[in-house]
């Protein structure tokens, strides 16, 4: 058998320091290896994130001022290619109203538009209907206006039939001012012409750009999109304060603020990374356009401009830039890394505490391992014990059976063949009187004996009257008075309980019956069916208690805290001399329980 151990047997204090710092120094510089390692990693992923982001960004609002314009462009060709607008041109004013009516129900059913006018080839309105708070109108005679001196009529005059001229991205002017509030428009102009394709009149379509220009502003992808013209003004930007500088009067311009990469804007548009974030650009052509159609299917073909767009150059176009602020690059990565600085100093306490203990587990094992020890030699010498006591009672049954049970049913026997043989005689009736009596001290030899084995009534008439019957027995074949205060019902215990409470009860009156040399003995019993169920049971006596000794070897009290142990529950004792001993045992309960009965209550000597 192994050699209990001292409590005071404790690592070395030294070996358990040094073990400690071997341990953190190691884990510091793994923490350090991932932290760096997932930090580059997060920025290698977060700059190629950004990137896509940027050109992204770009190709829709490319896409979107470009199917715009091919939208606009077709409804320009689709208004000029009417016969009353033809007719019209041609002379005919008796159709004016019919003219001003079409117009006004296309105004009004697009909502997109700020204005239709048609020119005469001087330059002079002779139709203008506006669209303004919902609603289109058509302006009288006396508010037409001359626009001869507009750059875009002039540019527009050399059209051909087809062909449309796409305005510039600027504000609307109204008498020769700018129109208040602001006004963003494109206009788009077509010629009109006559059966034999020579030029009658000009069409011209004003776009309203504000709603182009927020739909630009889109949320859900970081970074801001703005617009330019080809000298670098802005036409749209975050801070509004920064456009329409060549109309405003102010020179807030791109190329200001953004030099370096104004000197590549042609060159940037799969995205760059520069000290003020990462920038995408590109340019999207405007000004006469010799297209006979206009289609979505152009955005999706790369086109020369001097094959889409006739006379175009850099200063009919709009360049469009998707910008990210240098502050949101690796916004992701840096706060990854703060995250992972604070997560390092925060694990650095619980793992110089987690070290110490991983140091003090290591250094004890072995006396770990010497109490395990002890404890399985322990268990292999109650193991034993249990054993000798199962053949002992084995033994002691197998000889109550043979000489009790054994010799009246000899007797009875003998009786019955005494009777057989004077069956004739006077004696019969004493043999089988003699029989009968002799059997019946067999029944109830044998209801006896398995009261002892198992009591009946715990299986027929439930816990209660068991524990009942048993206390009863136990003051009548002892002399010993017990006080019994029973607080439960049948109904409250499950069946697997109730067996180790009614073993519990009995074993504790078997050891007072054999130690405690007791006068009286009090047994209570509840059960709790709230929330957190449980039985309690607790016997007291007044006899003379245990020893230490016998109260932790004996079998019965190693018995009893076995039984409680497998039901999770908690077993108590207290012994001395004066006061007798107690024993309190808690049960947990299961959940479930069936339909409640009365409560059955008993407080009374038994």
């Amino acid at each position: 058998m192994v050699s209990p151990l001292s409590d005071r047997e404790t690592p070395n204090a030294a070996s358990l320091l040094k073990r400690q710092i071997i341990v953190c120094a190691a884990f510091c510089g793994l923490l350090a290896v991932i932290t760096g390692s997932l930090y580059w990693q997060s920025r290698q992923r977060e700059w190629t994130l950004r990137s896509v982001q940027a050109k992204h960004r770009l190709d829709i609002a490319y896409d979107l001022i470009a199917r715009e314009i091919d939208r606009v462009c077709a409804d320009a060709l689709f208004l000029a290619d009417q016969p009353t607008v033809k007719q019209f041109s041609q002379g005919n004013r008796g159709n004016l109203i019919d003219l001003q009516e079409e117009y006004q129900r296309f105004l009004n059913r697009k909502q997109t538009y700020d204005q239709i006018r048609l020119l005469d080839l001087r330059g002079r309105e002779m139709i203008r209907v506006n669209y303004s708070a919902g609603r289109a109108s058509s302006v009288g005679d006396a508010e037409l206006q001359d626009k001869s001196d507009r750059y875009y009529f002039q540019e527009s005059l050399p059209l051909c039939p087809n062909e449309v001229f796409v305005s510039e991205f600027d504000l609307n002017l109204e008498h020769g001012e700018i129109e208040r509030p602001l006004n963003p428009v494109i206009r788009f102009v077509t010629p009109v012409v006559d059966t034999a394709g020579e030029t009658k009149a000009l069409l011209v379509l004003n776009y309203f750009g504000a709603e182009l220009l927020d739909e630009l502003d889109d949320s859900t992808r970081p970074g801001t999109t703005m617009l330019l013209r080809p000298d670098g003004h802005f036409i749209r930007n975050p801070n509004e304060d920064d456009s329409w500088g060549w109309l405003l009067g102010h020179d807030r311009t791109f190329p200001k603020r953004f030099r370096s990469e104004w000197e590549r804007i042609d060159a940037i548009e799969e995205g760059v990374l520069t000290d003020s974030g990462v920038f995408a650009a590109r340019r999207i052509p405007l000004g006469r356009t010799a297209r006979t159609a206009f289609t979505t299917q152009r955005l999706d073909t790369e086109v020369s401009p001097s094959d889409e767009y006739l006379g175009a150059d850099n200063r009919d176009s709009i360049i469009v830039v998707s910008h990210l602020a240098p502050t949101r690059v690796f916004a992701a990565s840096n706060e990854l890394l703060n995250r992972l600085l604070i997560l390092a100093g925060c694990v650095l306490v619980p793992v110089g505490i987690i070290a110490r203990y991983w140091s003090f587990a290591t250094l004890t094992r072995q006396i770990q391992s010497r109490k395990i020890a002890t404890s399985e030699s322990k268990l292999r010498e109650l193991s034993a014990r249990l054993l000798r006591i199962q053949e002992d009672e084995r033994r002691a049954l197998s000889r109550e059976i043979h000489d009790e049970f054994g010799q009246q049913v000899t007797a009875i026997n003998l009786d019955l063949k005494l009777a057989q043989r004077n069956i004739a005689s006077d004696n019969l009736a004493a043999h089988l009187d003699r029989a009968i009596a002799e059997n019946e001290t067999l029944l109830e030899c044998l209801h006896s004996f398995a009261a002892r084995v198992r009591p009946a009534v715990l299986d027929d008439l439930g816990l209660l009257d068991a524990i009942e019957s048993h206390l009863s027995e136990f003051q009548q074949r002892t002399g010993i008075p017990v006080v019994a205060d029973l607080r439960f019902s049948n109904k409250d215990i499950p069946d697997h309980i109730a067996d180790h409470c009614y073993r519990l009860l009995q074993e504790s009156l078997n050891n007072i019956l054999k130690h405690a040399d007791a006068t009286k003995v009090s047994v209570s019993m509840s059960a709790c069916t709230d929330d957190s169920s449980s039985v309690t049971i607790s016997i007291q006596d007044n006899g003379c208690g245990y020893e230490g000794s016998a109260s932790e070897s004996g079998l019965g009290l190693i018995g009893m805290r076995e039984r409680v142990d497998l039901l999770d529950g908690e077993f108590t004792m207290t012994s001395d001399s004066v006061d007798g001993t107690r024993i309190d045992v808690e049960l947990p309960i299961d959940s479930y329980h069936t339909e409640e009965e009365p409560t059955k209550t008993q407080t009374h000597p038994t």
